[in-house]
């Protein structure tokens, strides 16, 4: 880990929201079978809250709070996230 990083823990148990920036990634969220991920179509640069929809394709269960563990580092006023399993996998 480096040197100034800390382990924190977020809780999510209100909202989730996600904002897709690119069209691959909106149409990868439009492909989920409908009603799994948001009631609305999906497109670049709107965010929509998933936290009471959930969606399937991101493992985001419906109003399911959840804690993800982290690695966070913080260097010349911008924010780090450790590396994450290339399976999508949690953490813990």
């Amino acid at each position: 880990m480096a040197p100034g990083a800390m382990n924190v823990d977020l809780i999510i148990n209100d909202y989730l929201t996600v904002t897709p920036r690119m069209d691959g990634f909106a149409a990868f969220l439009n492909g989920a079978e409908t009603g799994t991920c948001s009631g609305q179509e999906w497109s670049v640069g709107a965010e929509q809250d998933v936290f009471q929809t959930g969606c399937s394709v991101m493992g985001v269960a419906a109003n399911s709070p959840v804690t993800d563990y982290e690695v966070l580092h913080v260097s010349a006023g911008h924010l780090y996230f450790g590396a994450r399993p290339i399976d999508g996998q949690a953490l813990a």
